[in-house]
């Protein structure tokens, strides 16, 4: 059995939430609106380029770590070069998950949601 998100879980997504809400620039766990169209997560953050989804069979698992970051795990696609994105000034819900009360064990985790920002790939 799933355990229940209760006020105790409240209280620590939202301490994560202050800690990932004054990070700048794209983070793991941002959406990106590709040169297709589609729309993407964020995954793992290179220095100068960042990794998304692969848009393949969903777009995988947002682990929400204690100090504000997201970690994830599934499908990779070819990194793109930061200097080509472009902030859209907008947020979007995006699901992750951490441990319910914050105790490491097996099928204790709990979903959530969390406001992403969301930036447009622009292809020259």
């Amino acid at each position: 059995m799933s355990p229940v998100f209760d006020e105790k879980d409240r209280a620590i997504r939202d301490a994560r939430i202050a800690m990932w809400s004054g990070r700048t620039g794209p983070r793991v766990g941002d959406f990106v609106v590709m040169s297709e169209g589609d729309v993407r997560r964020f995954t793992h953050d290179w220095g100068d380029d960042i990794q998304v989804t692969s848009g393949i069979g969903g777009d995988g698992s947002f682990y929400f770590t204690r100090d504000g970051f997201m970690d994830y795990s599934g499908g990779l696609h070819p990194p793109i070069l930061k200097t080509k994105l472009v902030d859209l000034n907008q947020t979007r819900m995006g699901h992750a998950w951490f441990f319910h009360h914050d105790e490491r064990r097996a099928h204790s985790g709990v979903t959530c949601s969390v406001p992403c920002r969301v930036y447009r790939f622009v292809q020259e």
